[in-house]
């Protein structure tokens, strides 16, 4: 019964009788709505969304569309013209459905799909050229992604396995985050040659070992993060140096390590005597602040810290051991003494005379440590 012109619909429900909410948006799609957000929390069978309803006058007023657990199956172009914002979440629409509706979005600016399972190939094309954001979760059977949008600056892609990708020939994407299984191999060979204009690489990448480095010369500043849900006692850190190596003007490195409330792997805590690796005379001049987060003195990550100290000039190095102290930890119940012991006394004394390592004096299970130096 509103009057005034309702500019934007909002819908989340369990459960929904089908009449009334055709009418529902039969109703505010024919009365200048600007704004659908469809979200219908309920098992099969999905409600079929009214494409037709998408045309007409609507179709020059709606600029941003959110449905989620419902059918979308338009049969013909729908032109909506000032549509900047397609959020679709557990929403059966094919591959062609989706790029009928693409092929006449001119003004779209954001587009997120999230677990699309009918999806096989998602094709972008040239006339969006607004369109700067692309995020892809959990799509399973995405095989292929090629993308013609030359305004493309952020990309998110979050599935199991790598998928073959196109980001255009002249790429301007500069944020990145992938995660998936062989994540960091893909980064390493085939990012400098899709995307050579990268500014932050964000990259989980499970139970993937690295191979030797290689200088591959690409990135201009990345922010890359290591983990995901399975932890691995005997990963090798130092084998992450390929990526200063790789990357000449790396100014940021954000390492984030999952490990498990317990766990127990002698091997893996670094000894009083071992032997450190040590990597050739290169550089890492812009590498200016490195973060690693659950920090633990594994042989392999102490030697990464050192390379990281040896071969660069940090302004912070934050180091956060907040899980060294947990009453149930290895360090803990076997030692019975902090993991900053093995930090004093392999890293401590790397830290260059213009740094100031700070961290707190005790390690009490109330604390979260964190080592800092700042020029």
């Amino acid at each position: 019964m509103h009057s005034g012109g309702l500019k934007t619909f909002g819908l989340q429900t369990s459960d929904y009788y089908k009449c009334h909410l055709d009418s529902w948006l039969h109703l505010v799609l024919t009365s200048g709505l600007e704004v659908l957000i469809l979200k219908l929390w309920t098992q099969r069978p999905k409600y079929n969304f009214p494409c037709s309803l998408l045309s007409g006058k609507s179709r020059d007023l709606i600029r941003k569309l959110c449905l989620s657990f419902c059918t979308f199956r338009p049969t013909v172009r729908l032109s909506l013209n000032n549509l900047k914002k397609l959020y679709l979440s557990f929403v059966s629409t094919t591959s062609d459905e989706l790029e009928c509706l693409l092929s006449d979005s001119f003004a779209l600016e954001r587009l997120e799909l999230r677990h699309s399972s009918e999806i096989v190939h998602l094709k972008i094309p040239y006339l969006l050229q607004r369109l700067s954001y692309l995020e892809l979760i959990a799509c399973d059977s995405l095989k292929v992604i090629g993308n013609k949008a030359p305004n493309l600056s952020t990309f998110h892609f979050k599935g199991n396995d790598i998928v073959q990708l196109s980001l255009g020939e002249a790429c301007q994407v500069t944020n990145l985050y992938m995660s998936c299984y062989e994540a960091i191999h893909f980064a390493r060979v085939d990012l400098p040659l899709i995307a050579p204009n990268l500014e932050m690489l964000t990259i989980e990448s499970p139970s993937e070992q690295i191979p030797e480095p290689e200088v591959l010369g690409y990135v201009c500043s990345c922010s890359p993060a290591g983990g995901g849900e399975f932890f691995v006692p005997n990963y090798d850190y130092f084998s992450l140096v390929s990526f200063f190596d790789a990357s000449p003007s790396l100014e940021t490195f954000i390492l984030d390590i999952y490990i498990p409330t317990a766990f127990e792997d002698p091997e893996s805590v670094l000894g009083e005597a071992s032997h450190m690796r040590r990597m050739a005379e290169l550089r890492h001049g812009k590498l200016k602040r490195v973060k690693i987060t659950n920090f633990y003195p594994a042989k392999s990550l102490v030697e990464l810290t050192c390379h990281i100290l040896e071969r660069s000039s940090l302004q912070c190095l934050t180091l956060d051991t907040c899980c060294c102290c947990h009453e149930k930890s290895y360090s803990y119940s076997k030692y019975g003494k902090c993991f900053i012991l093995a930090v004093r006394a392999h890293i401590e004394g790397k830290v260059p005379s213009t740094a100031r390592l700070d961290f707190p004096k005790r390690c009490t299970l109330d604390v979260k440590l964190s080592l800092t130096c700042n020029v």
